[in-house]
Formats: structure tokens, sequence, C-alpha cells
């Protein structure tokens, strides 16, 4: 199976999304940038503020003041008054270019280039402002304009990483947790989803059921044992194989089979048919991937995603945002809301390392906590705009409950991992409860699994879907 810590990750993700709407950076960004009078500058998730001089606008060109600017990108400026040359150093890049001059010189790991300005310096109030788009494209970030909101936005994405690495550490070490290799498995698992009052039919979803794992190296196969019931349908003992390669996944599976019959919509059901139990069903990830309009780097992130290979968190979501040209506005908020949700779900987390490469993670958030998350996320809290007496009856008309737990033990080779949440609020319930249970063989002498010789290939299908 895939790492169980994903598994746990769904029940945190869920909540990070709720606490986007919260989120202070974003609120911070869109309260300054809604100020028209003047130019802003946007480096990842800070306006940066200068004190005397302001970034100015000539012929289409923002010019700031060089010091300020570097000094706000994490760089560290030296200025020798005597050649009037100016050294910047940022990581492993460091920059080097003479007041008034146009060129700037380039040097990443003693790799020389040159940068030619296409605007020249100007002096304003005995200080020297530059384009702010060439000293930005030195240090390889990427730049942008939104005219909208008379906006530069400066998207660092190693500086971002680094960010969300500090101020989320602990799911950013949940997302680098991986089984080992070559173990064979087998999962027991159990989830139940239900609604009250959210619609005029109440939604009751249950899945359940077992999988025997292999996994080696890139490879791995999944049999599993479905039960399923919901949306009118219920399901009993199906099968679903599950097998890949690295690029390439197979399935097989006699759960469609099985559900068309159930189905009242003629059309779907007969198109739901057309799926064989006895027939193996493949998708090739890399042609897939490269058919979506995206950045490489995007690709290569959903890749890793898909292939079940070690992934960094931070820069999975970095990836996942980047633009083809120059940054955007809406880049630098999606960012930003991410590093807001997870900087505050990480304060719910504890992970304690075990013997043996084990480890324990908890989400210790109380139900107080997450009720307040909630009232933030319909804005009726911390904003002023309702009484205290008003807020109390809020917060006593939710009734909330959550917890989540995830353990590995390295030497006994397995885990568990377990999400309850349930929200009442006058009459709209939800709830949510899942429990998985693995365990592992290691096994050395295991070999890759066998895919099928002969499987009929949807890549092209689900392309055109996708169109």
């Amino acid at each position: 199976m895939k790492k169980i810590i994903s598994t746990i990750l769904a029940g945190f993700m869920m909540v990070s999304c709720i606490t986007a709407q919260a989120a202070g950076r974003v609120q911070k960004i869109t309260e300054t940038l809604a100020d028209n009078s003047e130019i802003h500058i946007l480096y990842n998730d800070t306006v940066v503020k200068y004190d005397d001089v302001k970034p100015v606008n000539t012929d289409g060109r923002v010019m700031i003041p060089f010091r300020a600017a570097l000094e706000n990108m994490g760089a560290t400026v030296d200025y020798n008054n005597d050649n009037r040359m100016v050294t910047a150093k940022k990581g492993d890049i460091e920059i080097k270019f003479t007041l008034m001059d146009d060129t700037i010189y380039v040097d990443k790991n003693g790799v020389q280039s040159t940068i030619t300005m296409d605007v020249p310096m100007i002096i304003v109030s005995d200080r020297t402002l530059v384009p702010i788009r060439f000293m930005s494209n030195a240090f390889e970030m990427q730049v942008g304009w939104d005219g909208e909101t008379e906006t530069v936005i400066i998207l660092d994405y190693e500086d971002y990483e680094k960010t969300i690495n500090t101020s989320a550490p602990n799911l950013t070490k949940m997302s680098e947790l991986n089984m080992p290799e070559n173990i064979k498995g087998n999962t027991d698992f159990d989830i139940i989803f239900n609604t009250e009052g959210i619609s005029e039919d109440n939604i009751n979803i249950s899945l359940s059921g077992k999988a025997d794992s292999v996994k080696f190296d890139n490879s791995e196969s999944d049999d599993m044992i479905i039960n399923f019931s919901g949306f009118g349908v219920d399901v009993k003992d199906s099968k679903l194989s599950i097998m890949s390669d690295g690029n390439r996944a197979y399935v097989k599976t006699d759960l469609i089979e099985k559900i068309a019959p159930q189905i009242k919509d003629e059309a779907v059901r007969n198109e739901m048919q057309m799926i064989a139990s006895d027939k193996w069903y493949s998708v090739n990830f890399e042609k897939l991937i490269d058919a979506i309009p995206m950045l490489e780097e995007s690709k290569a992130a959903f890749e890793a995603v898909l292939t079940d290979n070690k992934a960094n968190l931070a820069s999975l979501l970095s990836n996942m945002v980047k633009t083809d040209g120059d940054a955007t506005l809406d880049s630098a908020i999606m960012l930003t809301a991410f590093l807001d949700s997870f900087e505050e779900i990480d304060k719910f987390i504890t992970i304690t390392d075990k013997e043996n490469g084990g480890y324990e993670a908890k989400f210790n958030i109380t139900d107080d906590d997450f009720k307040t998350i909630m009232l933030n996320m319909m804005g009726l809290s911390n904003n002023g705009l309702i009484s205290d007496e008003e807020l109390k009856k809020e917060m006593d008309a939710f009734k909330v409950s959550v917890s989540s737990s995830s353990a590995y033990d390295g030497s006994k080779l397995n885990g568990d991992a377990a999400v309850d949440m349930s929200v009442d609020a006058d009459g709209v319930k939800m709830g949510i409860k899942m429990n998985i249970k693995q365990s592992f063989t290691k096994d050395d002498k295991l070999t890759a699994p066998t895919v099928p010789a002969d499987s009929v290939d949807i890549t092209d299908m689900l392309i055109d879907a996708l169109k």
C-alpha cells in the first residue's frame, strides 16, 4: 500500500482547507494591496515596506532602492564607496554591479554570466533606484506585475520552501516519511462518512475492506477486497487489483460491473457495463501528465505523487503553482494560503521518534480549537462584526469533536491510523470516521511484481476527458 502516513495527512488536510479563510498572512496582504495610493512590492508572503524613498514606475519599469530591495529579498549587501561597486549575495548566487552602470555580473557556484538592464538606474532623494525585475531575475526569482493592485510580485520558491519547512516542521516531516522497500503487507480499513441536514437527502457512505500488497523498488501491487455502500449503491466483496511499475498503472476490478445494475440512468449504466471485470486497464502516467498544460516542474511534482516517490511537501506545493512566464498574484496568494494553513495545523501535531525508524504522530487539537477554526471559516470570530454575546451563542450552537493519530513501529513493521471528526451546528451534522491498520514483512528476496502482458490502454480516453 501507499505510505501509511498519507492516510493521516488526509485527515489533517481536511482541517487545513477550512483554515485558509482565517489565514492571517492572506488577510494582511489583501488589506494592504487594496490601497492603490502607492506601488506595492509583494515578496512571497510579505508586502515590503520602504520608510523613505518609495518605488516608482518609470516608463513601465518599477524602480526600487537597491539596498532595501536586496536586503528584503534576503541578500547580504556590501557597498564599496571607492569604486561604487555593489556586491550582494544570497544562497549560492552573488551579483555585482557598479552604480549607474547597466550590467549585472552574476556568479553562481563559480559559473559567471551577465544581465544587461534595458532601463538605466535613477537617483531619487540621494537613493539609487534599480529596476526590480533585473535584480530579482539575477537571483533566479519569478517576477510579475499586477496592474489592478499596482503590485510587483516576486516569488522566491527556494525561500518559500525554507519558510514552510520551518513554519510547519511536523507536516514537512510527515510528508517525507516512507515505508521501507521490499515488503509484503496487509491492510484492514474502515471508513464511514455521513451528513444530515445539509441537503434534502442525508448522505451515508461506508467503505471497508482489506488489501494484500507487495512493494519492490518503484513497483507495487495491491489486491483488495472492497465493501461499499452509499448513493443508492451497495456492493459486497468486490475485487480490485492495482499494479504499477513506476510510469504505468494497471487496474482490474469487478466493482464497476457490480455497481452498474444498480444505476438508474440507462445511458450511464450502459457505459459502465462496458468495463469488463476480466480485463486489465492501464494508464501511462508520463503521457497523461505530459498532455496537461503546466510547467515541467509542476509535471514533475504530479508525477512524484502518482508514482509514490518521496517528495518534500514545500517543494511539491511550490512546483504545483508555478506559472509559465511571469509570477501572478493568484500564485502568491495561493502559496501564502498554504503557508498560513499548514502553520496553523502544525501547532496541533506532535511527532515522536521511536526506535528502529518508528514514529508516532498525534493530532492534538481540542474541540474548542476546532470550533474556533470553524467559526473563523464563516467569518464569525475575531472580526468585530458581532458582539461577544452573539459570538457565545454561535459557539454554544456548535458541537464538535475531532481526533486523529498515527503510529508506525519500525521494529515490528506495523502501524495504524485513525481519524474521528464530527460537527453538529444547529441541526446540520457531518461526521467522518476512519480506521486503518497495516502490517508488513520485509523480504530482501522479493522481486518486482509481474505486470500484465496485455492491457487496454485508456490513457488517451482520460486525456480526452480532461480536455
